[in-house]
């Protein structure tokens, strides 16, 4: 029985010292106030928390250099009233040379000193005090310099932390400045505070709330975040068409401001061949294949040129196919997609410019369009027939198709001024060149139609 009985004293003697060690742990980040310089002290000597005091969002060092080495506070009348992870103990090493012992009290670096390091940026942490001088500034920060390099807080996002810098220039960092523990236990915590909204937020603009304290008649401002809108149900401003999307309106129940959004165009609904909504007849579909041999092309057939390049990071392979000529003396493009077969549908909607081949394979093809015969002139194509020549040579290899101007001889480099796709530029463009190929100027392949369909209704 006796045994039992001093065991269980022994149990509570132990939960009891447990509780104690929490007891003390706790006292250490007590809340505490602590106020802000406002001129230089004849002797530094004393605790402090190292703050940036930003407009908006002013920080407090918690000890550590590491980025998100800090805490938000609230400044108040020039007063900060939080239980701070972290505290800075300035002392004097020598009073002559003006240099000062700094220690952190709390935290993960507790009973350390810090100190900066010649020509980088960072803290040291060590056991033995190490000089700190002290400046205060006109603007009412605190210059704390190190072995050259000066105590200043990085605001930029990802990388928000306190530490000493081999530059006190550096326009991303910023001064800092200390709070010094209010020790006369009379600062007054606000407890019995009451505000008046001074400016109402509105739905895009902050307002402003002004408090007073009646125990000490100290006054200050907060700001009243902007509401945001309340939206009502959209309403159907534009209807959509088969092309064209439509838009629908928001509006603001509290403002009356407004928002618009896309409604998707319906597309076509065709009937027998025709859009029942906007009449529109129903395009075709024109079935190309790759042409691999040269001598099975003839008079009357009906071509595309088509260029192919392969991304070596994603593996994909993207079609354009040549376009019109229009003003340029080049043809444009457009992206074009082979079916599982590797055949081409072509329908009158896409900008894919086909062309007759008249001609033969010993006198020279000629390549008629819409827009007219086509011809090159010094590497540049025309649409006249007139303008430069317009019979071509066209020959197929591994490579692709060569579609040559007839009159112009190959270089020395063996390059015949030819039709090449230069997948360089945005979009990628068709156009005459006496160059060599390359990743980015590629051979075309020619495809040829072989029927025509009407596309399945929608």
């Amino acid at each position: 029985m006796n045994k039992r009985i001093l065991s269980v004293v022994l149990t509570l003697a132990m939960v009891l010292s447990m509780l104690a060690g929490l007891a003390t742990t706790a006292s250490a980040a007590e809340k505490a106030t602590y106020s802000k310089l406002t001129k230089a002290p004849t002797d530094w000597s004393g605790t402090y928390i190292l703050v940036y005091e930003d407009a908006t969002s002013p920080v407090i060092w918690t000890g550590v250099d590491a980025a998100s080495c800090n805490e938000a506070v609230a400044i108040i009348d020039g007063k900060i009233a939080v239980a701070a992870t972290a505290t800075l103990t300035i002392a004097p090493i020598d009073a002559t040379a003006g240099t000062y012992s700094i220690m952190v009290n709390g935290g993960t670096n507790d009973g350390k000193y810090i100190c900066g390091k010649s020509g980088s940026n960072t803290i040291s942490f060590g056991t033995t005090p190490t000089a700190n001088t002290l400046t205060y500034e006109t603007d009412g920060s605190v210059t704390i310099a190190s072995n050259t390099s000066v105590m200043r807080y990085n605001p930029n996002a990802n990388n928000y932390r306190f530490r000493y810098f081999k530059s006190a220039s550096y326009s991303g960092q910023k001064a800092v400045t200390l709070y010094k523990l209010d020790e006369s236990g009379t600062s007054c915590t606000h407890a019995n505070a009451t505000s008046t909204v001074t400016t109402a937020a509105t739905c895009t603009t902050a307002g402003e709330a002004s408090w007073t304290c009646p125990d000490c008649s100290a006054t200050w401002t907060t700001v009243i975040p902007a509401t945001g809108h309340l939206w009502g149900e959209a309403v159907q401003t534009t209807a959509p068409t088969c092309t064209e999307d439509g838009v629908k309106t928001y509006t603001c129940s509290v403002c009356s401001g407004t928002k618009t959004e896309a409604i998707a165009a319906t597309g076509h609904s065709y009937v027998n061949g025709t859009c029942n909504v906007c009449g529109k007849s129903q395009p075709t579909n024109d079935t190309y294949v790759k042409v691999s041999d040269a001598a099975t092309l003839a008079a009357g057939d009906v071509i595309i040129l088509v260029a192919s390049k392969t991304d070596t990071t994603t593996s994909t392979t993207s079609y354009y196919a040549a376009g019109a000529l229009g003003k340029n003396t080049y043809l444009s493009s457009s992206e074009v997609t082979p079916e599982t077969d590797g055949e081409i549908l072509i329908n009158t909607d896409m900008a894919v410019v086909p062309y007759t081949l008249g001609g033969d394979a010993t006198n020279g093809w000629t390549l008629t369009s819409s827009e007219g015969p086509l011809s090159n002139n010094s590497t540049k194509l025309y649409a006249d027939g007139t303008t430069g020549n317009a019979t071509w040579t066209i020959t197929i290899d591994e490579n692709g198709a060569i579609v040559a101007d007839s009159s112009v001889a190959a270089t020395t480099a063996g390059n015949l001024t030819r039709i090449l796709c230069n997948t360089g530029t945005t979009p990628p463009r068709f156009k005459t060149y006496n160059s060599a190929t390359t990743v980015s100027m590629i051979l075309p392949n020619i495809y040829k139609k072989t029927v025509t369909t009407t596309t399945d209704p929608v």
